[in-house]
């Protein structure tokens, strides 16, 4: 019997959202007024094991800025069948342990849940000549439809891994998203996804956590000099800490998901980030930058430390 790794036995924690629109642009407060960012912070803490340098940029999601409930959503194996072939060959299998799954008229080709997750994968191993080179424009057209005929509610990323995939062979990032809202990785919730396309046909696609706004409302943040004296406070109580000889390099505001007893609450986080210290971390998450720690905007408390 095939088996396959279960990313979700666990019940979800949490994850991040974060996306990036504008630089020194102004945010609609719930009060009606605009809260102003700077384009750029230049500041070095006396952190309690070193100096904390921060040089970075600050880039906001939009205007508006919300808290809010989530809810998950499964995608349709009915949906997945039009992937690949003729819908009519795709039979019910049992060859894939602790799984919703089919397989495509005899082939080494297959469609599946797990059970009790929300993760879908299509896997199809050398279904098709890895020397077959569609190029990136048709490539990435087959990505846009995959998403669009599944209806994820995710941002495609890539071509990400050309150093590593041979000719033929385009590998994207599928980043989810609440609205048009990209999430990224974090933890061991694997809140983004992955699609191969080999040749003129996907090859491998996996996706959970389709996550949908259940309700929201305007979010009031602390004002920006408020959320840098908390990271000082931070940074000399020793809670947070930058690695040897580098910077924080990138602030951004985003969303943080975490469950509740109820339906998973989002709220408005600063993310702190540094240049990546993993090689390929490009190939792994579609970027170049690692998240180091979350602040709550609404309540300057830190949220989690990655690193």
């Amino acid at each position: 019997m095939k088996q396959f790794p279960q990313f979700l036995t666990k019940p979800i924690l949490f994850f991040a959202v974060i996306a990036t629109v504008s630089c020194g642009a102004s945010i609609a407060n719930a009060d009606s007024k605009d809260y102003d960012l700077p384009e750029h912070i230049t500041e070095v803490y006396n952190g309690k094991e070193g100096e904390f340098r921060i040089d970075a940029d600050v880039e906001v999601i939009s205007s508006d800025v919300y808290t809010g409930t989530v809810i998950f959503s499964d995608i349709s194996l009915e949906k997945g069948k039009l992937l690949y072939g003729d819908i009519e060959k795709w039979e019910i299998t049992d060859e894939i342990k602790d799984a919703e799954a089919l397989k495509y008229d005899n082939e080494n080709i297959y469609l599946y849940k797990l059970n009790d997750t929300h993760q879908f994968y299509f896997d199809t191993p050398n279904n098709v000549p890895a020397d077959y080179d569609i190029g990136i424009a048709a490539a990435n057209n087959l990505a846009t439809e995959a998403v669009n005929l599944l209806e994820l509610n995710a941002e495609i990323q890539g071509p990400v891994a050309e150093y590593d995939d041979p000719k033929g062979i385009y590998s994207y990032v599928l980043r989810g998203k609440i609205q048009d809202i990209p999430t990224v990785y974090m933890s061991e919730v694997p809140s983004i996804g992955s699609l191969e396309i080999t040749g003129q046909n996907y090859s491998y696609l996996q996706y959970g956590n389709n996550l949908h706004i259940e309700n929201q409302e305007k979010a009031e943040l602390l004002d920006f000099e408020e959320i840098l004296d908390k990271v000082q406070l931070y940074a000399e109580a020793g809670y947070i800490k930058i690695p040897d000889h580098m910077s924080i390099t990138n602030i951004s505001l985003g969303y943080y998901i975490e469950l509740t007893s109820e339906h998973p609450r989002f709220f408005p986080v600063w993310n702190f980030q540094v240049p990546s210290l993993i090689d390929g971390s490009r190939f792994m998450w579609g970027q170049n930058a690692d998240d180091l720690f979350y602040i709550n905007a609404v309540t300057g408390v830190l949220v989690k430390v990655i690193a």
